[in-house]
């Protein structure tokens, strides 16, 4: 039983055609339909086991704008563990000079600093991507060449605002 619901796109689209797999379980298959003077017509289907049913990394050649989506996704889990070493200073503050001083002691250090400036970068970045993703809601800057200087924007300007911060705390945890 087939159910087409794609939108056509001159006279090929793709179409889930719904099947039962060997788990007596209803999975899409995706399959290009042809349309012959408004009836449909199927021309094969593109899943089978020697290919995958859906388009991998290693198909696409690699763009600024595939690279910011997967680096967004990254800073996103770098803003959370920037979070837990904010709470842990937070906690350590509360519990006296000699925790603090333990927590201060992690911070001064090279690990230390660079999860700090990778913090920082995670932020800006974050931020700076997020901006974008609010001037495309209205609409704006989604042509191909304005989603890439745009990505270019983003990318440049997080690692500027990141330099930015650490210059004015001057590089040191005090």
């Amino acid at each position: 039983m087939s159910r087409l619901c794609a939108v056509q796109h001159e006279r090929f689209f793709l179409a889930p055609v719904w099947t039962c797999n060997k788990r007596e379980e209803y999975v899409a298959i995706y399959c290009v339909v042809k349309q012959y003077s408004g009836k449909h017509r199927l021309v094969k289907y593109m899943a089978n086991s020697s290919r995958p049913l859906s388009p991998h990394l290693q198909v696409y050649r690699w763009q600024v704008t595939m690279v910011l989506s997967i680096l967004h996704r990254m800073t996103g889990f770098g803003l959370a563990a920037g979070a837990v070493l904010v709470t842990w200073g937070l906690l350590a503050a509360a519990g006296g000079a000699e925790s603090f001083m333990t927590f201060h002691n992690f911070t001064a250090s090279i690990p230390g600093k660079l999860m700090l400036l990778g913090w920082a970068w995670s932020f800006s970045f974050h931020f700076l991507n997020g901006i974008r993703h609010l001037v495309w809601d209205t609409g704006r800057g989604l042509t191909i060449r304005q989603a890439a200087n745009s990505a270019w924007f983003v990318l440049i300007g997080s690692v500027a605002v990141t330099l930015l911060i650490w210059c004015l705390a001057g590089g040191e945890v005090q």
